[in-house]
């Protein structure tokens, strides 16, 4: 198996379920950047701002501008930041890092300029609606992404508030029965894309871990950052045709 690779930065439990309830907020609503940073007289950046972008970008969602009052869109994909999901986050951070050496004013365009959104709300009044790709419960792959994240929180509610969070663990095989109907996994290459996009995605909150004598505890057998714990992931998978046994947990509820 390989090794090598970035290790995966450890997140406090504050900063994993705050970046968990934005991306949830990604299937009903756009997130913007006032919600991430919000103190336009602030003279720095939060040490998690660059990694949530990058992580919304993960799970399916793009830069968008709210559309003008008498546009027939919601919101308009810009691509100004580039196209992976690190020269955005690079780009959003340095962007916004010139706005605070420049004034308060500059900070708050930009925080409430820039927003987030997954294509089933980008694309809404576009033409190209009618053909994002679609399973048979009508979920696009971002949607099913979310979804699998989701699975890890079930939150019970009083009223309007949050009573109680409770943290469970998820297992590889869970998030491949979320393509059941298989209309993302119609080719092995389709397959490894399901994989590779689910398994970044998840990996930016959670990460592997095994049971031993009772105990759950972080599992370093696949590997120590993201991609090199995808790759080994898929070579076995390539090897043997078998998905591997792994189970994914949030690290507060990892023990």
């Amino acid at each position: 198996m390989k090794k090598q690779g970035k290790i995966l930065m450890k997140r406090s439990n504050k900063e994993i379920l705050n970046l968990y309830f934005l991306i949830e907020e990604l299937l009903d609503d756009a997130v913007g950047i006032w919600e991430i940073h919000n103190d336009k007289n602030a003279k720095s950046i939060p040490s998690s701002f660059s990694w949530i972008i990058e992580s919304l970008v993960l799970v399916g969602a793009q830069p968008v501008y709210g559309a003008p009052k008498d546009s027939n869109y919601d919101w308009i994909k810009t691509s100004e930041f580039g196209q992976t999901s690190k020269e955005i986050a690079e780009n959003i951070t340095s962007a916004l890092q010139s706005a605070i050496k420049k004034s308060p004013i500059e900070v708050e365009k930009l925080m409430y300029g820039i927003w987030f959104a997954i294509p089933e709300l980008y694309e809404y009044n576009s033409h190209e609606y009618k053909n994002l790709r679609r399973n048979k419960n009508g979920k696009t792959l971002e949607e099913i992404i979310i979804q699998n994240i989701c699975k890890f929180v079930n939150i019970i509610y009083k009223g309007d508030d949050i009573s109680q969070i409770i943290l469970r663990k998820i297992s590889l095989q869970e998030i491949m029965r979320a393509a059941n109907d298989k209309t993302f996994i119609q080719t092995p290459e389709e397959m490894e894309i399901y994989i590779r996009k689910n398994l970044y995605a998840i990996l930016q909150l959670a990460e592997v871990v095994k049971k031993y004598q009772n105990k759950w505890s972080v599992d370093n057998k696949w590997g120590s950052s993201s991609e090199i714990i995808v790759e080994n992931i898929i070579t076995q998978w390539q090897q043997t045709n078998k998905f591997p046994d792994i189970t994914f947990s949030f690290p507060q509820s990892s023990k």
